[in-house]
């Protein structure tokens, strides 16, 4: 069986799929005129009218290992999915160390997309000070290539990505991500450590971490959600 190398991921994935749907309807037409209709005893079975080239059968065998390495979802998915449905968000942040909190809430919906490959998390947050509730959009998975989980965050204060790679616990209930933003202040890339823990089926938390002058990581950002539904 032919293997997918890191080669053909990125040079020729694409091409790859497009061709998917072509190979879908080729194969069709062999099933159609190749049969396996039982002859009467005795007679020779008929020879298929039409069969697949070898570069087409090379093809099949390819993709069958894309899917099975790294197309379907795995347990590191199954984690994931466990945060499916509609939160309620109390969040902490915190402009300088020693700083009081700003307090604000929002409400969560994290669904399911692509048959469980992926996972969308919609946020809105409550009005403050008379202005809209800052809305953000968040595409998380588990990436089976890389062997990273994985997000991407958009909001609607900025057109700038927010977007970072991790590991999980052994247990796979807390996840580690190191992310790379933009930081107003500065203007700069800034990392940021991003550490989600699923407590319970009912209770997850969110911490974001960045650096201090001297190095040492500091929390900005603690959010805690609750399960409504």
């Amino acid at each position: 069986m032919v293997r997918v190398g890191k080669g053909f991921c990125r040079r020729t994935l694409l091409p790859v799929l497009l061709a998917a749907g072509t190979t879908a309807a080729v194969t069709s037409v062999v099933f159609s005129q190749t049969g396996t209709k039982e002859k009467p005893a005795g007679q020779p079975a008929a020879q298929p009218d039409m069969q697949l080239p070898p570069e087409m059968m090379e093809f099949m065998s390819m993709m069958e290992a894309w899917a099975r390495d790294y197309g379907d979802p795995g347990p590191e998915h199954a984690v994931l999915a466990d945060s499916v449905g509609k939160w309620r968000l109390a969040s902490k942040m915190w402009m300088k160390p020693g700083l009081p909190a700003m307090e604000s809430g929002a409400d969560i919906e994290i669904e399911s997309v692509f048959n469980g490959r992926y996972f969308l998390e919609r946020m809105k947050g409550d009005p403050m000070m008379g202005m809209p509730g800052f809305e953000g959009l968040n595409i998380m998975g588990y990436d089976r290539f890389t062997k990273k989980y994985f997000f991407v965050w958009a909001d609607s204060m900025s057109t700038c990505i927010f977007h970072g790679e991790g590991t999980a616990s052994p247990d796979g209930k807390v996840i580690t991500y190191m992310a790379k933003g933009p930081d107003p202040e500065t203007l700069k890339l800034e990392d940021h450590k991003c550490i989600v823990t699923h407590v319970d089926k009912d209770h997850m938390t969110f911490e974001m971490q960045k650096k201090s002058a001297d190095g040492t990581w500091w929390t900005h950002f603690e959010g805690k959600y609750t399960r409504v539904k």
